[in-house]
């Protein structure tokens, strides 16, 4: 097992609530580990992370460390911890082209955009807030009324941001 595989058996069993015969793996410490993940107390996840989950979780990954040179890594990182507004901005129009992450170049194999979210502003001051208290970031919460004003000052927007436009790098 790895932390990937685990992650999935975890989400697999939780979301099918899985419990096969014992006699169904070739040994008993299998067994036990499913029954364990299985009969375990759900816990009540911050709705961002269920956002995070669900929309950011693929490319960013389980650790928020992303990808290296695919997608950049959110652990510890100026850009979640920086102005709320900026994040607030990529999440609402995306993001295109090339960054800086914590003053180093992020260079990527093949230039991905980032896309935007598509979520509303309850959901995208979840998703930033639980994303500004984990991996290693330690900023304040956004609220929907912050998203709202981002939102209402670039409502004419139709394209990426980018580093550039964003300020990012100064």
């Amino acid at each position: 097992m790895d932390k990937f595989l685990d992650y999935a058996l975890k989400q697999a069993v939780k979301a099918r609530q899985l419990m096969p015969a014992p006699s169904a793996f070739a040994r008993p410490a299998h067994a036990e580990y499913v029954k364990k993940i299985a009969t375990a107390a759900p816990v009540a996840a911050h709705p961002g992370k269920v956002i995070y989950d669900a929309l950011c979780l693929n490319c960013h990954q389980p650790e928020g460390k992303g990808l290296p040179g695919i997608y950049p890594s959110l652990a510890a990182s100026d850009w979640v911890n920086g102005d709320p507004a900026r994040l607030i901005q990529i999440t609402l129009h995306g993001l295109s082209g090339p960054i800086q992450v914590n003053g180093q170049p992020f260079a990527q194999a093949a230039p991905l955009p980032m896309p935007p979210m598509g979520l509303d502003d309850r959901q995208t001051a979840d998703v930033l807030t639980w994303l500004r208290s984990s991996f290693g970031n330690d900023a304040p919460p956004i609220t929907p009324a912050d998203v709202a004003k981002v939102r209402a000052a670039h409502a004419a927007r139709s394209s990426f941001w980018t580093a550039e436009e964003l300020g990012a790098g100064r």
